[in-house]
């Protein structure tokens, strides 16, 4: 049975006061097909939750009708989304007249893809920016497949499917097929997460052993709290966001 389910939570600004949550989470599942995104709208941009959300719904939609089974068919639809995703923008920017630009609606991109078949599953990922996603074995104690976060020249910038360079910095995988846990997170997370380029068990296994013993509503209630507390808010101040599928 397949546990599949996604958070996000607002940051907080210096004052301590609650933030407008940039990131944004889709999950779908129909018995043979699971996709989780995750994308973190740029803050410091006019309309970057506007696009993460957008982002999202576009993804999930091409990959339902796409249902790709294999990685060519993956890649080209993830290509085609990102491309259908900055054509509309572009477009509603001149229609309507808006005084902004592709740019002001930048995100990053997490997505993970499961095909099911009667002999065998299929395992896709891509990544733009930063953020992390894990392919765990079935005990939680170790990796089978990691994608890192992608920064620019300094630590807090990173890559966006809005720069013009986005297919330079689009990263797509395919994890071995015995990866049957994985979890996504923003970079809001990942300093909990990570330590040394390298998934914190710490963190990362008790996370995945209790998302796995409750049940939906439970565990994400208790991952939003966790996520919103000052402890949590103390490490990164940013918005965090996970998306996660156990086996």
């Amino acid at each position: 049975m397949i546990k599949l389910g996604s958070v996000s939570v607002p940051g907080q600004d210096k004052n301590g006061d609650q933030k407008q949550n940039q990131d944004c989470t889709l999950e779908f599942y129909d018995g043979d097909l699971a996709i989780i995104v995750v994308c973190d709208g740029a803050g410091s941009k006019t309309f970057g939750g506007v696009g993460s959300d957008y982002l999202c719904r576009v993804l999930v939609r091409h990959l339902r009708i796409a249902k790709p089974s294999d990685y060519v068919i993956f890649e080209e639809t993830i290509h085609r989304a990102i491309d259908r995703f900055r054509c509309v923008i572009k477009r509603l920017c001149r229609q309507k007249n808006l005084h902004v630009t592709l740019e002001d609606f930048a995100s990053t991109l997490m997505i993970c893809c499961r095909q099911i078949y009667s002999d065998r599953i299929s395992n896709y990922c891509a990544h733009i920016g930063d953020g992390a996603i894990f392919y765990l074995d079935s005990t939680f104690e170790s990796a089978e497949f990691v994608s890192l976060p992608e920064n620019g020249e300094y630590a807090n910038q990173t890559y966006f499917v809005t720069d013009k360079n986005w297919r330079d910095h689009l990263r797509i995988h395919s994890p071995p097929e015995g990866a049957l846990n994985l979890i996504l997170m923003t970079d809001g997370v990942t300093p909990m997460a990570l330590k040394n380029n390298e998934p914190f068990f710490d963190f990362v296994r008790p996370l995945m052993l209790f998302l796995n013993n409750s049940s939906s509503a439970e565990g994400s209630h208790s991952l939003s709290k966790m996520l919103g507390s000052q402890k949590s808010m103390a490490i990164s101040t940013d918005d965090k966001s996970v998306g996660w599928l156990i086996n």
